[in-house]
């Protein structure tokens, strides 16, 4: 009966750690299930990032090919319109020492030296609109260069 007796004692003394172990072990599950929703969540949140980090980049890199474009078709212009002006330089440039050599000619080259510089001032207007249409296709190029290396940089860090 004293065995008994000293069982239950101590059955009775260990249902209170028993009772504590458990509450201990539900809390313990209760944690992981909210750490692996949470886990979840920020997984679900960052593939959503990565999509739309990924589609702004491809969006960008078009832009910029897009702009790249432009500026090879300015530069090709630029080129043309370059080599126009260096034609009609050297056509003035000729005219201009007939004129000095020749003096007899003179109203006759005075027209064609007339119609030279005009073509010329038409050629440079040219040349300065084409100008500023490269520097403005580099400006937009660099922007949508950095514009890329940002979104490159965010698709990094998510």
């Amino acid at each position: 009966m004293h065995r008994l007796k000293v069982a239950e004692k101590e059955r009775d003394n260990l249902s209170g750690s028993k009772l504590e172990a458990e509450a201990f072990m539900l809390k313990e599950r209760d944690i992981r299930v909210a750490k692996n929703t949470l886990y979840q969540l920020l997984e679900h949140r960052s593939s959503c990032d990565v999509d739309r980090m990924t589609s702004g980049m491809e969006k960008a890199m078009e832009k910029l090919s897009s702009e790249r474009n432009k500026l090879k078709e300015s530069e090709a212009q630029l080129s043309a319109i370059q080599v126009q002006y260096d034609s009609i330089k050297a056509d003035y440039d000729k005219v201009s020492q007939e004129l000095q050599s020749a003096s007899t000619q003179y109203d006759a080259f005075e027209r064609n030296d007339v119609k030279l510089q005009e073509d010329m001032r038409h050629a440079r207007a040219q040349i300065k609109k084409q100008q500023a249409a490269v520097a403005k296709e580099t400006k937009r190029e660099a922007d949508c260069a950095a514009e890329a290396v940002d979104v490159k940089v965010q698709v990094s860090l998510d």
